[in-house]
C-alpha cells in the first residue's frame, strides 16, 4: 500500500515559526483529510480517509523542546461494484529540538502502521489483507532569518525508514502469504517563509508557505518503486509550535508545496489551517488539516 503524505504526523510546521520564541508548553488537537492510493497486485484504489491527531510539546529548558504526537485515520468504502475496501492507519512520534541563536537542530523517531483490506467477488469471499510497518529516524538542521514581521527558514534533513509489508490473499479456496521488507533513505531540503500581523495585545495572524524536495538516496527505495511495492510517504504537518523533525518515508523522490494560516482566537488559544500538494511523483495528492491549540 502507498499512503501519500498524511497531513498530521511526524512532520512539523515551519521551524522558523518556532525559532527562538517558543516559550510555552502546548497541546494541539487536529482533524483533516488526505488523498491516498492503495495498490494490490496490478490494481490501484483511491481513498480519502479522515484522520485525527493529538500533539504536545514541553519546554524542558529555554533552548530545548520535547514533543510527541499520535495519529489515527480510517475509511471504509465500496471501490467498485464487486470490491469493498478499508484502510486503517495508526502512527506516533517523539521528537526533540534544540535552539541556539538562529539555528535549530531537530531529531525524531516515528512509528507507522497501516492496514488495507479488500473484499471482492462476495460469493467466493475473495479477500486481500496488507499490513505495513515502517519505523523511521529523522534529523534536520534549520537556519532562520528575521526581517521585521517576516521569518524565512531553510532546512536540511536526513531520514531513514525500515519497512516491512505483509500480504495475505485468499481466493475462496486457497490462501497465500508474502513478505516484503527493506529500507529507504532520503535527504531533504526546504525553504519556507511566514509573515505575522499583530492584531492586539499578544494575538497574531500568521500566513506562511513552504516548498520542499525529498531525494531518495539508496537504490533499494528506487527498486521498491519500480517493482510496485510502494511504502508510505508521511506528510509534513504545518501547525504552529510543532517541532518534530520532518519525516520523508517513501519509495521515490518527491516534492511538496504547503501553505498555512494561523489565528490567535484569544490569548493562549489558536486555530491553524494547512493545505499541501505534492509534485514530482507518479501519483500526486492534496491534503488539508484543521487544528486547535492551547499554550500553557
Amino acid at each position: 500500500m502507498k499512503t501519500i503524505k498524511i497531513p498530521y504526523l511526524t512532520g512539523f510546521i515551519l521551524l522558523g515559526l518556532c525559532g527562538n520564541t517558543a516559550s510555552a508548553h502546548s497541546l494541539y488537537i487536529g482533524a483533516g483529510q488526505s488523498e491516498q492510493t492503495a495498490s494490490a497486485g496490478p490494481n490501484s484504489f483511491d481513498f480519502t480517509p479522515w484522520g485525527y491527531s493529538v500533539y504536545g510539546a514541553f519546554n524542558a529548558t529555554d533552548n530545548l523542546i520535547l514533543s510527541a504526537d499520535i495519529y489515527t485515520a480510517n475509511e471504509k468504502k465500496r471501490l467498485s461494484r464487486n470490491v469493498e475496501g478499508e484502510v486503517d492507519i495508526h502512527a506516533w512520534s517523539i521528537g526533540a529540538s534544540y535552539f541556539l541563536d538562529n539555528w535549530t537542530w531537530s531529531f525524531s523517531y516515528a512509528g507507522w502502521e497501516d492496514e488495507l483490506t479488500l473484499h471482492a467477488n462476495f460469493e467466493r469471499r475473495e479477500r486481500v489483507d496488507q499490513a505495513t510497518d515502517a519505523p523511521s529516524l529523522s534529523a534536520s538542521v534549520a537556519y532562520d532569518w528575521q526581517l521585521d514581521n517576516w521569518q524565512i527558514s531553510s532546512t536540511l534533513g536526513l531520514h531513514r525508514a525500515e519497512w516491512e509489508k505483509r500480504e495475505h490473499r485468499f481466493d475462496g479456496r486457497r490462501s497465500n502469504t508474502s513478505l516484503d521488507e527493506g529500507h529507504s533513505t532520503f535527504a531533504s531540503v526546504s525553504l519556507s517563509a511566514s509573515h505575522a500581523w499583530h492584531v492586539e495585545s499578544s494575538r497574531f495572524v500568521v500566513l506562511g508557505a513552504s516548498v520542499r524536495w525529498n531525494e531518495a538516496l539508496n537504490d533499494e527505495s528506487e527498486a521498491v518503486s519500480r517493482n510496485g511495492r510502494n511504502v508510505n510517504q508521511i506528510q509534513d504537518r504545518f501547525i504552529r509550535n510543532m517541532i518534530n523533525a520532518q519525516a520523508a518515508v517513501g519509495s521515490e523522490s518527491y516534492g511538496q508545496m504547503s501553505t498555512y494560516f494561523s489565528y490567535d482566537i484569544i490569548e493562549d488559544w489558536s486555530v491553524d489551517v494547512s493545505i499541501s500538494r505534492d509534485f514530482g511523483t507518479t501519483v500526486s495528492s492534496t491534503s488539508w488539516s484543521l487544528n486547535v491549540g492551547h499554550q500553557f
